[in-house]
């Protein structure tokens, strides 16, 4: 198993730490689980985190949006003379915007932000995986930033830069306790750059 290849340690690793740890899967999905668990060697999980459940409503809002203004636009339209055909189309509108919340569903079930003691990842993709990482003696920069909406929801995102400009950064979206994982994050990257586990 070569060490670029996260992948498959990761469902092993869910597979042995399951029967040991069963109250982990009781935690809060957007706070960060507590478990220490061994991927490589003297590699461990610091933490690992999902976005929170508003991600959902974030990355389906401009279709939702859009959907709205149709069927706003539809009810106009017809002026309150329903018929079959603007029936059909309402139906359609609403089947349209349910398939864009199934997706992003999908897409908050399949990501996962981890750090370790040598590296920050990030897990995502629908029909394939895709895999980011940076190991933290790498890491040039991380910055922390929310909108207006992510404020009020008590959220934000945190940038983290590769000293390597020509890399791309890793992003972790609209997580919950962002200054708390900013400043947990902070630490981790200071100790891996000054070689400490």
């Amino acid at each position: 198993m070569t060490e670029t290849d996260p992948v498959p340690r990761l469902k092993s690793l869910t597979s042995e730490a399951t029967p040991a740890a069963p109250a982990a899967d009781a935690a809060p999905v957007a706070a960060p689980t507590a478990a220490r668990l061994a991927l490589d060697g003297d590699e461990l999980i610091q933490f690992s985190v999902k976005p929170s459940l508003w991600f959902i409503g974030f990355v389906a809002a401009r279709w939702l949006a859009a959907l709205a203004l149709l069927g706003v636009a539809l009810t106009i339209a017809i002026r309150g003379a329903w018929s079959w055909e603007s029936a059909l189309v309402l139906q359609l509108l609403i089947t349209v915007a349910a398939v864009r919340l199934a997706v992003g569903t999908l897409q908050w079930a399949s990501r996962v932000y981890v750090l370790t003691n040598r590296r920050v990842m990030c897990f995502r993709g629908v029909l394939s995986v895709e895999v980011a990482e940076c190991p933290l003696g790498r890491i040039g920069a991380v910055d922390r930033f929310a909108t207006g909406a992510q404020r009020r929801l008590r959220l934000g995102t945190l940038r983290i830069a590769p000293s390597d400009p020509r890399a791309r950064p890793i992003v972790w979206e609209h997580v919950a306790y962002p200054d708390d994982l900013y400043e947990r994050l902070m630490r981790a990257i200071r100790r891996g750059q000054n070689g400490e586990a």
